[in-house]
């Protein structure tokens, strides 16, 4: 019995560790980076050239997989540096978070590299589920 108790809670605990992102970053709807996240690695980066961020006009977040799925959780995306800014998900595209009215632009071009995280709460409130704080990146000037 401990045995296929073992066994269970080691099967769930190996596909809670595989729960991987990706995450992309559009500049001018042209794919400007891409990684994929892992829990176990806390170290992504996500390279911007500094010529194509000068000039642009839109700068969108885009992320596609596991945490992404279902209606459970509301997303909101969190962009830390010296400050903390939330941007709340376009409501029609699950995932997809468009950060070109915020200041992002403006601390990535002085240098400062910016940690992307994805907020997980439960959109319903009185769910007994637990708010979640996913890293997806940070991201850098180049």
């Amino acid at each position: 019995m401990k045995a296929v108790i073992m066994i269970l809670l080691a099967f769930s605990a190996s596909t809670q560790v595989n729960a991987q992102d990706t995450v992309f970053v559009y500049i001018d709807n042209e794919k400007a980076a891409q990684a994929i996240t892992d829990p176990l690695i806390t170290d992504v980066n996500l390279e911007l050239k500094k010529v194509l961020h000068k000039r642009s006009k839109s700068f969108i977040v885009q992320i596609y997989g596991e945490h992404i799925k279902g209606g459970v959780y509301r997303r909101d995306l969190e962009i830390a540096g010296d400050t903390s800014i939330i941007m709340t998900e376009t409501s029609n595209t699950p995932g997809l978070f468009d950060i070109s009215q915020s200041d992002t632009k403006k601390r990535l071009l002085t240098g400062k590299p910016l940690k992307l995280y994805l907020l997980l709460n439960p959109a319903n409130p009185q769910m007994a589920l637990p708010s979640r704080r996913v890293y997806l990146g940070t991201l850098v000037m180049k």
